[in-house]
């Protein structure tokens, strides 16, 4: 529930993050009910409060908020650059790059060594552009993008 606000909603595997940055929205679950039994009537879903975010704020949440932070203006500004077409990382690791940048692309991408999973990565990518992502992981990291037999980028380090 909103009202004269400007946020962001993302679903992800298992929950919904939400970023507001202007106004306040406050955020709901649906509660658990039985399902009914035969011969009775379905009743509408039943909602509970979870919490009320404000300005400069964003949580995680699904049945209850897993997380909660006030952010400062330029990591609010870094989560709403894909508003704009980029998407900024201020040290994820390489696989959670590679699964927000892969949201972009059909194309399938992997990471060779698990050591590489865990590297920290900082930058902004242009949503979209897989190759330039690429590209600045060599120049900067190292991390070579080779594509297999089957069409798929493989991640490795660069020997």
């Amino acid at each position: 529930q909103a009202v004269g606000t400007a946020f962001t909603v993302r679903l992800r595997d298992n929950d919904v993050e939400v970023t507001v940055a202007e106004g306040v929205v406050e955020l709901f679950t649906q509660q658990d009910t039985s399902a009914p039994q035969l011969g009775e009537k379905t009743t509408s879903p039943q909602w509970r409060s979870l919490t009320a975010l404000s300005v400069n704020e964003s949580a995680v949440f699904d049945k209850g908020i897993s997380h909660r932070e006030k952010l400062d203006k330029s990591t609010l500004k870094q989560k709403l650059m894909w508003r704009d077409g980029f998407l900024a990382f201020s040290g994820e690791s390489l696989a959670d790059v590679v699964a927000e940048m892969s949201r972009y692309t059909d194309l399938e991408i992997s990471i060779a060594d698990p050591d590489l999973r865990d590297m920290p990565i900082a930058g902004s990518y242009e949503a979209g552009n897989i190759q330039g992502m690429f590209d600045s992981l060599e120049r900067a990291f190292g991390i070579k993008a080779e594509r297999d037999v089957d069409g798929r980028v493989v991640l490795s380090r660069e020997a």
